[in-house]
């Protein structure tokens, strides 16, 4: 029954490699990511769709995330992700690269109702900028490394009532050199 609604249904697993900085490579390179949906404007959302990026071939450079919410030169402002089913996104083994949505620089936008799947990485992964997000009523289930977490300067992240089970390191989790602020995690259920 999920997702509800009249979403489509993508696949990214067939997209164009993506490199990151091919002067700095290894460093900053990764040959391996495809392109996601990459969310770069005020308003809107994305709602009900079904959501993958890994070919069912194993092949890793056919794999990548399936949400990144980030401007390019400006923040994104109000925007909406509310009852996807985003799911097998990032390649396996992992490369702590691809999540199944990338919350990196929203503002004042919410992370609602979707069901979040056998992630490569991390489900939920509110870093580097988020400011004053509403992550609730999610169910993340089976990541491979980490359900949710708030990183970087995060601000203002209101992590409540969603239910992140079974992830393969932690089900919440703040990351080192974490130097956000008002940010919060409250009623939500956890279980490993």
């Amino acid at each position: 029954e999920w997702p509800e609604g009249d979403g489509l249904r993508i696949d990214l697993s067939y997209g164009v490699q993506k490199v990151f900085s091919p002067n700095m490579c290894p460093l900053a390179c990764d040959t391996y990511n495809t392109v996601p949906i990459h969310w770069d404007s005020d308003g809107g959302g994305i709602y009900a769709n079904d959501i993958s990026n890994r070919d069912p071939s194993g092949n890793t450079a056919r794999a990548g995330m399936g949400i990144l919410i980030a401007g390019s030169t400006t923040h994104v402002i109000g925007t909406e992700i509310d009852g996807n089913y985003l799911h097998h996104c990032g390649q396996l083994p992992r490369n702590n690269h691809e999540h199944c949505l990338y919350v990196s620089h929203l503002r004042g936008g919410t992370v609602t109702d979707n069901l979040i799947y056998d992630s490569a990485d991390r489900g939920i992964q509110n870093s580097s900028a988020p400011q004053n997000v509403t992550v609730s009523g999610n169910l993340v289930v089976a990541t491979h490394d980490t359900g949710v977490n708030v990183c970087g300067t995060a601000q203002g992240v209101n992590v409540h009532n969603n239910v992140v089970v079974l992830s393969g390191n932690d089900d919440f989790t703040t990351c080192p050199g974490y130097n956000g602020s008002a940010n919060s995690f409250t009623d939500n259920c956890t279980w490993m």
